[in-house]
């Protein structure tokens, strides 16, 4: 099992950033009915730091919001769980951007960023034509 985000390199860090945070969030909702193996971690003094994953959590990154399209695409084929984050998510209050996005034709969101979990083998396959984020 994976956890994975693949972030839009051409997005200002900031929104990169908040991207990563929601989708993180959304995409835990979504699964918070399976079991994701989270654990306590306990460390030698007894501090306790809750809620870590045993699973990795891979950021990738992408040339462009286009790749990200092409991505999803592939991911709903693939029957995958995943979130995305678009521009329309970044301004105004939550009403306005939901009207914002209402508002828009799929081919005209730009994509900020997209986050999943698979084992798949053709979801891991097709992450891995992606470069690490750094």
């Amino acid at each position: 099992m994976k956890y994975f985000a693949i972030i839009n390199k051409k997005a200002d860090i900031i929104h990169q950033l908040n991207a990563l945070a929601h989708m993180s969030l959304g995409l835990g909702h979504q699964l918070s009915d399976e079991s994701s193996h989270f654990h306590d971690y306990i460390d030698g003094s007894g501090g306790i730091h809750p809620n870590i994953s045993m699973y990795p959590f891979i950021i990738y990154s992408s040339k462009n919001s286009n790749q990200i399209k092409r991505i999803k695409a592939e991911l709903i084929a693939l029957e995958c769980r995943h979130t995305n984050f678009l521009h329309t998510m970044l301004e105004g209050g939550h009403e306005e951007q939901v009207k914002q996005t209402r508002e828009i034709d799929s081919e005209n969101l730009e994509y900020i960023g997209l986050c999943g979990r698979s084992n798949d083998e053709s979801v891991l396959a097709l992450l891995k034509k992606l470069s690490l984020y750094r």
